[in-house]
């Protein structure tokens, strides 16, 4: 059976499984999304009563519930959002660079969820930054804007983040410095320097207690995967430039607001779900 143009089978999914789900040891946030999404346009969510005084048709206007993994009402929270997004844009062309977060480390990512995703986004953000502010490669200030997705398309867990990032950028003298080659780093040099800036962090984080260790992980068992690490070669992506920056903000439209997975991906939830997915 197929839900392709059925806006509401999240809902009524949530709806036939959440019984279950709540015997699970699930995250309030988590909860607290489901039963937004399980609410969404009914009248649990709550509703305006519009009566005309001249007595013709009234109206009962449902509430949505604006949560950002809400299929139902995403449309116009993802339209507002990239009303938003597209005022911050400058008239250049940009380059979408994708940083991805060793899954060796993913058990200490979920122990420190907070702690880690602002270490993660420092990491991105003064790696693009200290590169091309030298002059070797550009000399000048780039404007970056920066998004957290945690899942892949198979919704495996995939903490990575996607940057919008200016070909050109701002001079100390207040001067706008273009890019005057077709790419932005050498992509060996982003990958080695993203890695030393986020194993930093991680590294001192363990160092004076910040960071809260997995169940039944020792201190010498996480140093030890620490260093096998910093063997391997970190996952970073630079793809072509765009001409603006439009495009790739779309993109990200796409996952900042109606959640991982879309209504028109789920074929079948008959003995389990079935959903679409492109494979890489």
């Amino acid at each position: 059976m197929e839900f392709n143009n059925n806006k509401k089978i999240l809902q009524n999914i949530f709806r036939s499984y959440f019984p279950r789900m709540k015997n699970m040891p699930l995250p309030l946030k988590d909860i607290k999304a489901a039963e937004a999404i399980m609410n969404c346009r009914t009248l649990e969510q709550g509703y305006d009563y519009l009566s005309c005084p001249e007595g013709h048709e009234d109206k009962i206007q449902l509430h949505s519930c604006r949560h950002r993994s809400c299929s139902i009402c995403a449309d116009k929270a993802r339209h507002e959002w990239v009303d938003a997004q597209r005022s911050r844009l400058l008239g250049c062309s940009h380059y979408h660079v994708i940083f991805t977060l060793p899954h060796e480390y993913l058990a200490l990512w979920q122990c420190n969820r907070k702690w880690f995703t602002k270490c993660f986004f420092k990491a991105c953000r003064d790696t693009l930054i200290t590169l091309l502010e030298d002059k070797k490669y550009l000399g000048a200030t780039p404007g970056i804007l920066m998004t957290l997705h945690t899942w892949g398309r198979q919704l495996n867990y995939h903490p990575h983040i996607h940057c919008l990032v200016t070909a050109g950028g701002m001079t100390n003298e207040n001067q706008w410095k273009a890019l005057d080659r077709d790419f932005l780093l050498p992509i060996r040099v982003v990958k080695t320097l993203f890695r030393g800036k986020l194993q930093s962090e991680i590294k001192s984080g363990l160092e004076v207690g910040d960071v809260r260790l997995p169940h039944s992980v020792s201190l010498k068992a996480m140093l030890s995967c620490y260093r096998c690490v910093y063997k391997k070669q970190w996952s970073v992506r630079i793809q072509e430039k765009y001409t603006h920056g439009k495009g790739v903000m779309l993109y990200l439209a796409r996952y900042m607001k109606g959640g991982p997975i879309k209504p028109q991906q789920i074929i079948s939830c008959t003995n389990g779900i079935t959903f679409m997915y492109k494979d890489h």
